[in-house]
């Protein structure tokens, strides 16, 4: 599996590019980047899919565009469906930034695996800094979204957002088996390793 990622916009929302030798996969796409398109179009052989760890408008707006561009599936978990609907929940409205409403093509629920490629995507539930963020797991590699950053952990007053649901998911996430070899690529800011963060994030 090869990774590569860059922060888009002006929160600077890491956006992942994901690829195996069956599957293209863009991780939360605040617009339809040239670097984005650019990997799209380079993979039309391949199944082509835009995972979203949660609602908020810099991890999903370039979503529905690259689906229309690439025939690429949107998967979000089912609690944070409804925000791609949602200028106001999504925060899209805050901002000054327009929404278009849209839907994903795969809804999933904590606990649920991805065949996508080569490669198995395990589905985290991980509420807190949304009702409905989601991490995915892939072999010894974790895309937290805004759940866990390098010493840090995201928001939790937004709309949806609970400081003690996240506090639970960071435990869940502690817990996990083979903790010393795993990679964390979070929603913003460099990558990090669990056992770093269990180390040193006072949040942990």
């Amino acid at each position: 599996m090869q990774v590569r990622y860059f922060p888009i916009g002006g929160s600077g929302a890491n956006c992942y590019l994901v690829k195996n030798s069956g599957a293209a996969v863009v991780i939360d796409p605040f617009d339809a980047d040239n670097r984005v398109t650019a990997f799209l179009e380079e993979n039309k052989g391949l199944e082509r899919y835009i995972l979203l760890t949660h609602f908020h408008y810099d991890h999903i707006l370039g979503a529905d565009k690259l689906r229309q561009l690439y025939g690429a599936k949107i998967v979000i978990g089912i609690k944070d469906a409804p925000g791609l609907r949602d200028p106001a929940l999504s925060l899209a409205k805050y901002v000054g930034l327009e929404q278009q409403p849209f839907y994903a093509d795969i809804i999933v629920e904590g606990g649920q695996r991805l065949k996508l490629g080569d490669d198995e995507f395990e589905v985290i539930h991980t509420p807190g800094h949304t009702a409905g963020s989601v991490c995915y797991k892939v072999d010894n590699v974790i895309f937290t979204g805004d759940t866990l950053f390098k010493d840090s952990v995201g928001r939790t007053d937004f709309p949806t957002g609970s400081y003690s649901d996240l506090m639970e998911s960071l435990w869940k996430l502690r817990m996990l088996d083979g903790q010393e070899d795993i990679i964390l690529y979070p929603g913003h800011g460099p990558e990090t390793t669990l056992k770093t963060e269990i180390a040193q994030n006072p949040y942990m």
